[in-house]
């Protein structure tokens, strides 16, 4: 029960915290994690951000409309995959970043505080290897 528990907290008061520190920004976690990808990973499939941010396609569609608005991302049609959208991050996305990373390592010291890199290097290892589990365990996927 405990470990439930423990992930609850960690994604209801994480995310508070994450999203009141980007709030100068006006920017969600999910939107957060759209742009951060979208930078890594430039063209990538907007279909494959669902594995990402975990929401589904249609709400996934809506935020991307939103981004869009908001001059953050541009999708354009893919010349190598028929029906797929390829997602870009926007020069004003571009110039966000530093102050999107900023305040990604904020929360991150606020959230990790009192662990050494051991223990990060450890919690980061088994983080990877529960998401693993759970996404070999999806029989649908978001």
């Amino acid at each position: 029960m405990e470990f439930i528990c423990f992930i609850n907290i960690f994604y209801r008061y994480g995310k508070k915290i994450l999203e009141d520190i980007l709030e100068e920004n006006d920017i969600s976690m999910q939107e957060l994690i759209v742009l951060l990808v979208c930078d890594e990973a430039p063209g990538i499939f907007q279909y494959k951000l669902i594995d990402f941010t975990g929401i589904d396609k249609s709400n996934l569609s809506k935020l991307m409309k939103r981004l869009e608005e908001r001059d953050l991302i541009y999708r354009i049609d893919s010349d190598s995959s028929l029906g797929q959208k390829e997602c870009y991050i926007t020069d004003r996305s571009l110039d966000m970043m530093p102050s999107l990373k900023e305040a990604i390592d904020e929360w991150l010291s606020i959230i990790m505080d009192g662990f050494d890199k051991d223990e990060i290097e450890s919690y980061r290892a088994m983080s990877c290897k529960i998401s693993d589990n759970i996404f070999n365990k999806l029989t649908k996927r978001w």
